[in-house]
């Protein structure tokens, strides 16, 4: 019998002197060192397409850019665009990178406790249309656009996810993929989908539940408004001591999605991630009770354990009765 051994991926840690001017991690010196810019996605308010109103809806972010003189050497920053078919059964449609929008320098204004140069940057979803030449009727729910950033300095450079480095792209503070994936998703109830649960989970690819069975966790309010967000042990009935994380679910047009998630546990070759397959279902009027769909190791990311990726788990959430 293969036996298959888990440990807890280590938490790099970085230590570094305090800087009371700008309390940023090391990297920074790095890009300033070497005149390096990157942009940071601070929040993002309107962050989905309503399929039952494409044209009225609308991408809205806030962005902050850094480089050597703290923003200071900022021509402007451009947005790019792609389209992202996962409704192919209207016909399937094909674009091209596309630039949607050009934010100058001049848009962008002094943040009062960073000192870097932020703006709010609205995108409605008519422009996005136009520069892919679509219409809102090739547009579905479940959809999506994959929209990319590129910040230009008056030097003449110019910093994308291209020629910027993993700790900028992934790092905790940055947040600074220079890109954003929308989704076209219909409105979600504030009010539903919150509160404690009780969640029965399908066994994983080790036998044992993927998360501990007929225990209570709550949902709370995700980034955005489709998202909900709990807490568990991921395998915690292994009792391999590791801790419980945040978990995302999609609710997308009555249809509940389990996106990509790393677990930081492995089998000795990177880190096991659960992701989607499928799709659980609820009820948009009613938050009694749902289900979720996942499978461990997708697109083989599956910490060397050798994953088949293809057993699907169904966690099934029931809210708890007040």
């Amino acid at each position: 019998m293969k036996k298959i051994f888990l440990s807890a991926l280590g938490l790099l840690a970085v230590i570094t002197a305090c800087r009371d001017d700008d309390k940023l991690p090391v990297d920074f010196d790095k890009i300033n060192n070497s005149n390096g810019a990157f942009v940071r996605i601070v929040s993002t308010p309107s962050g989905s397409f309503d399929p039952n109103n494409v044209a009225g809806s609308e991408y809205r972010t806030v962005i902050e850019v850094s480089d050597a003189k703290k923003g200071d050497l900022l021509d402007n920053v451009k947005f790019f665009v792609t389209f992202e078919d996962n409704t192919p059964g209207n016909g399937e449609i094909e674009t091209e990178v596309t630039i949607v929008k050009t934010v100058p320098a001049a848009s962008f204004a002094k943040d009062a406790t960073s000192g870097l140069p932020r703006a709010t940057v609205t995108i409605t979803a008519n422009e996005v249309l136009t520069a892919l030449g679509m219409s809102a009727s090739d547009v579905l729910a479940l959809d999506g656009f994959d929209f990319s950033m590129e910040v230009e300095l008056t030097t003449g450079q110019v910093f994308n996810a291209d020629n910027t480095s993993g700790d900028v792209l992934g790092g905790a503070f940055y947040g600074s993929p220079f890109a954003y994936k929308l989704l076209v998703v219909c409105p979600l109830d504030p009010d539903l989908f919150l509160g404690e649960y009780t969640l029965v989970a399908g066994a994983s690819e080790f036998g044992d539940p993927v998360f501990p069975s007929n225990t209570v966790v709550e949902l709370v309010e995700g980034g955005q408004a489709y998202q909900r967000v709990f807490e568990a042990v991921y395998l915690g009935d292994l009792g391999i001591g590791n801790a419980a994380q945040e978990w995302t679910i999609n609710f997308i047009c009555e249809t509940t999605q389990f996106p990509k998630q790393i677990t930081n546990l492995t089998c000795g070759a990177g880190s096991i991630y659960v992701g989607p397959i499928g799709a659980g279902a609820y009820d948009e009027a009613d938050d009694t009770t749902f289900t979720v769909t996942l499978v461990e190791g997708p697109d083989g990311d599956d910490g060397g354990c050798g994953f088949s990726g293809s057993t699907q788990v169904t966690l099934t959430f029931t809210k708890v009765a007040n």
